[in-house]
């Protein structure tokens, strides 16, 4: 199975250049499986105004006309896309999430992730408790025979989320971002300073950075395992790393579907 990790610049507020920018990343690379975006990369990390009224014009449902267009990307290309992004659930929670998703090829939402740590939340500007909100548990998901886990930025950071990682088998997670200083996680790795942390997690992780020049967030992709750098697509680059899941150990055969913490 081929991975593709981009680092590119994403549009705030511009959903549809943002599909097309995934459109030409498909197109450019033939021969992938999976393509990922980094986190919030549908409408941009700075789109969020914490005026809820506003802001649900801004977040969105899986039944959107943008994401209709992703899924028909995904089915027509042959590749699946996944991608983080403001969702908008307004049936049960009528609350915005910060989320990664992915559609398989044939356009069909199979992993739907809700960031856990607040910190993506302007506490201060927000009605936090009921329109803001974060997500209750982790889970896998089984792609190509592959098996994903996924951490959002600071969730890494978090004890409950972090032990969760670590207890819950899976050959890759998946690491999406949104960090205006990713060189510290660059030199921190090299040197060996997260020893509680990354170096305990079993899979690969897949590190994911967009690029938004207004923030100084200059992108960049990584393959982190147990204290080194694997593959490497450095910060300040636009371009796409390509990850090859055969040049990985695979796990035992025989585990379940997927899994989903406590």
């Amino acid at each position: 199975m081929k991975i593709a990790l981009v680092s590119t610049e994403s549009k705030i507020n511009r959903p549809d250049y943002n599909v097309y920018l995934m459109q030409e990343a498909v197109k450019q690379n033939p021969g992938i499986d999976l393509i990922l975006f980094g986190e919030s990369f549908l409408q941009g990390y700075l789109c969020m105004t914490w005026d809820f009224e506003s802001d649900k014009k801004t977040a969105l449902g899986h039944h959107s006309l943008i994401f209709r267009q992703i899924k028909y990307l995904a089915k027509t290309l042959g590749v699946a896309i996944g991608f983080g992004y403001y969702e908008l659930e307004k049936y049960v929670t009528h609350s915005i999430y910060n989320s990664y998703c992915v559609i398989d090829k044939t356009g069909k939402v199979i992993y739907n992730y809700r960031r856990r740590n607040w910190t993506w939340i302007d506490r201060y500007k927000s009605n936090y408790e009921a329109r803001y909100r974060v997500g209750k548990c982790s889970y896998t998901f089984l792609l190509n025979g592959v098996l994903f886990n996924c951490a959002i930025c600071a969730d890494f950071y978090d004890n409950p989320m972090y032990s969760d990682m670590v207890s819950m088998e899976s050959d890759f997670v998946l690491w999406p971002c949104f960090v205006v200083y990713p060189d510290i996680y660059f030199k921190h790795y090299k040197q060996s300073l997260f020893p509680d942390r990354m170096h305990n997690v079993k899979s690969p992780i897949l590190f994911i950075n967009s690029i938004c020049y207004y923030a100084g967030a200059p992108g960049g992709c990584a393959v982190f395992h147990k204290g080194k750098i694997l593959q490497e697509l450095s910060p300040g680059n636009t371009g796409i790393l390509i990850v090859d899941t055969d040049n990985f150990k695979p796990k035992k055969k025989g585990r379940a579907r997927n899994q989903k913490s406590k």
